[in-house]
C-alpha cells in the first residue's frame, strides 16, 4: 500500500493565500451585503433565528383581535409583518376583529377558518395566543382543525409554532388533545351528575327545573295515535303508509309498534 507524505497531503489541500482572487472577493460581497441587510431591517430576534426559513411560496395569513373598541389591533400588525418579512412569506390575508376572545361566534374567525378549509394559505400568525381566543377548548378545536387541514400555526410571542417538522410542535399538538379530552370528560361528568340528581329529586316530587315542569329527563315522546297505528299494521299496511297517515317518521312508527 503507497504511503503518503505529510507534505503531500499538505499539497492537497490549498491554502487560503492560494485561493483565486474571485473567490475571496465573493466572500467580501456576501459578508458586505449581509452587514447591509441586517442595517436596513436590524437584528434578527433569537425568534426569528431559531425558525428562520425562507420559502417564497409559503401564504400565510393574519389574524387581529382586541377586545374593546378603545384598543387597536394594528399595534399587533408589525410585528407580524416583521415577522413574515424574516422568513420570506407572502401574506395574502388579514382578519382584524373588535371583540371580545370568550365568545364562540366571531365573523372574522370564522371566515379564517372558512378559508383554511379551502386552502387559500399556507401558516396562520397571531401576535399572541390570547388574541386567538381565551376559551381553552375553542383555542384547542382552531388549532388542531387548522393542523389538520395541514395549515401551520404561529403565535409569534410565545414562540409557539405547529410546524409538522418539529417533534415539538407533534408534543404541542398532544398536549392540546389531551387538554381537551380531558374538559370533554370534565362536561360529561357534570352532565351525568346533574342528571342523577335531577331524576333523584323528581322522584322525590320537588320542583327542580328552572321552567317548573320537572319534564322527564331525554327528548319529550311524539304525540300520535299509537293504537290507530297498531291497528292499521295488522290490517297489512305498511310503515311507510301508516307514517304518512299519522304524519309521522317511519322509525318514529316502527319504534313505537316495537314497544308496544
Amino acid at each position: 500500500m503507497p504511503t503518503v507524505s505529510p507534505a503531500g497531503i499538505r499539497g492537497a489541500f490549498p491554502r487560503v493565500s492560494q485561493l483565486s482572487t474571485s473567490s475571496r472577493e465573493t466572500r467580501r460581497h456576501l459578508y458586505a451585503q449581509q452587514a447591509h441587510d441586517t442595517a436596513q431591517s436590524g437584528p434578527r430576534t433569537p425568534k426569528e433565528e431559531n425558525c428562520m426559513t425562507t420559502n417564497t411560496n409559503t401564504r400565510a395569513a393574519l389574524y387581529m383581535r382586541v377586545s374593546g373598541d378603545t384598543q387597536d389591533s394594528s399595534n399587533q400588525v408589525p410585528d407580524l409583518e416583521r415577522f413574515c418579512a424574516a422568513h420570506g412569506w407572502e401574506i395574502v390575508g388579514r382578519y382584524a376583529e373588535v371583540v371580545s376572545g370568550k365568545k364562540d361566534t366571531r365573523p372574522e374567525l370564522k371566515r379564517l377558518m372558512d378559508d383554511a378549509l379551502h386552502r387559500r394559505f399556507d401558516v396562520v400568525l397571531v401576535w399572541a395566543l390570547d388574541r386567538f381566543g381565551r376559551s381553552v377548548p375553542q383555542v384547542t378545536t382552531n388549532i388542531r382543525q387548522l393542523d389538520c387541514l395541514g395549515v401551520r400555526f404561529i403565535s409569534v410571542r410565545q414562540n409557539i409554532d405547529t410546524d409538522q417538522k418539529n417533534p415539538a410542535s407533534r408534543l404541542l399538538i398532544n398536549m392540546l388533545a389531551s387538554i381537551a379530552e380531558f374538559e370533554h370528560a370534565i362536561i360529561q361528568e357534570r352532565v351525568a351528575a346533574g342528571s342523577a340528581r335531577y331524576r333523584e329529586e323528581c322522584a322525590d316530587g320537588r320542583q327542580v327545573s328552572r321552567s317548573g315542569k320537572n319534564l322527564a329527563i331525554g327528548r319529550p315522546r311524539r304525540i300520535f295515535n299509537r293504537e290507530r297505528a297498531h291497528d292499521l299494521r295488522t290490517g297489512g299496511m305498511s310503515y311507510r303508509r301508516i307514517a304518512d297517515e299519522l304524519g309521522v317518521s317511519v322509525a318514529t312508527v316502527f319504534e313505537a309498534l316495537r314497544t308496544s
